[in-house]
């Protein structure tokens, strides 16, 4: 059985070889179609951070998250909001003695 496999292959030398071609090509357009659209979205997040004059871009790599504090979407926060949750970290978390 393992003879007849091995008669088959050497058989035909050229459509293994072509074969083979076949599978390299399709791996490498398998792999390069993600790292194009990777770069893409690079370049797009790169530019857009630098058309609004920021300088993240200096600081962070591709795949740093970035945060962004805005502020209170739902009115100013005053102190009487969180006292309890100071509290309770100042003392249950260690922040205090």
């Amino acid at each position: 059985m393992e003879t007849d496999a091995i008669r088959r292959y050497t058989n035909y030398k050229w459509s293994m070889v072509l074969l083979l071609l076949g599978f390299v090509a399709t791996m490498a357009t398998a792999i390069a179609i993600p790292n194009y659209s990777e770069a893409v979205n690079q370049r797009l997040l790169t530019e857009g951070l630098t058309e609004r004059g920021s300088s993240i871009t200096k600081m962070s790599g591709p795949f740093d998250f970035v945060f962004c504090y805005i502020g209170a979407w739902h009115g100013s926060i005053d102190q009487s909001m969180w006292e309890a949750v100071n509290q309770y970290l100042m003392k249950n978390v260690g922040g205090g003695s």
